[in-house]
């Protein structure tokens, strides 16, 4: 037992119950009952405390979290409309899908935009609405 509480040596008891439970027994001397009490439902009131702030907090990092993910949803889609436009700019000016989504890897390279590799422009631009052919693109005749 922790050397501090060597006292409760002979007034605690443990017995083992059934379902993994056990029953705890201390006996107090009978003018430490009200000092007793008064720790227990000061116990009490401190955990109530603790489950409400814990909610508290709960509730506010979800809230958070939703803010953040509705951010980056309309980041992304701005992302995309910017992409297609660009692409569809491009496109009219005679450029193939490749020269295309390379010169609008260049142009979000200028910028210093986080997304700019033409790694990360191609499937965007498909999952823009974008697709072009699927698979290798092929030569004209």
């Amino acid at each position: 037992m922790i050397p501090h509480l060597h006292f409760l040596e002979d007034d605690l008891t443990v017995t083992p119950a059934d379902d993994g439970r056990v029953q705890i027994s201390v006996v107090l001397p009978s003018d430490s009952i009200l000092e007793y009490i008064h720790l227990l439902d000061a116990l009490t009131g401190f955990f109530r405390l603790a489950q409400r702030h814990g909610k508290l907090v709960s509730s506010l990092h979800n809230a958070a979290k939703d803010e953040l993910r509705k951010r980056c949803e309309e980041n992304r889609q701005r992302y995309f409309q910017r992409i297609v436009k660009a692409f569809d700019l491009y496109s009219a000016k005679g450029l193939d899908r490749n020269a295309a989504i390379k010169q609008i890897s260049v142009d979000l390279y200028a910028e210093k935009h986080p997304w700019a590799s033409v790694d990360l422009v191609r499937p965007a631009l498909i999952e823009a609405g974008r697709p072009g052919r699927i698979g290798r693109p092929r030569r004209n005749p």
